[in-house]
């Protein structure tokens, strides 16, 4: 509670009316449309532009867990890549693992690449037989 009051105090010293755009930034926290952005990259371009696109969006400093969050409730939605069920338990399940492997000291920026390209695999059907691998499907 202490930590919202502190960056409330600092945007006041800084701006006269507080916008939500300035608490993101300040936080460094990301919008869901910029996760939903790149969701609907995994589920309509190339690869190779998957990959630049995650070199923007690593520039820009978020925090991973908050990314991942994020990711999560966007996924858990389904508005964006209209999979079936099995599909999305798959790639939560390759998300609760990304986060188990960061909680372990792995590098984020491999684990944002690596969760990216697990959904881009998913999404257009290029993981086919990888569902077998899991018991919950």
């Amino acid at each position: 509670m202490r930590k919202a009051i502190n960056f409330l105090q600092n945007l006041k010293y800084l701006h006269k009316n507080i916008s939500i755009d300035d608490i993101y930034t300040v936080t460094c926290s990301i919008k869901n449309d910029v996760v939903s952005q790149h969701l609907r990259l995994c589920k309509n371009i190339q690869f190779d532009s998957m990959i630049q696109s995650l070199n923007e969006l690593w520039k820009h400093g978020y925090d991973l867990y908050n990314l991942l969050e994020v990711l999560a409730t966007e996924i858990i939605n389904n508005s964006i890549l209209c999979l079936p069920d099995g599909k999305i338990n798959l790639i939560l399940y390759h998300l609760l693992q990304c986060n188990r492997i960061l909680f372990n000291g792995a590098d984020e920026q491999i684990q944002l690449y690596n969760m990216f390209a697990y959904v881009y695999g998913i999404a257009n059907d290029e993981l086919k037989g990888f569902e077998q691998k899991y018991d919950f499907i």
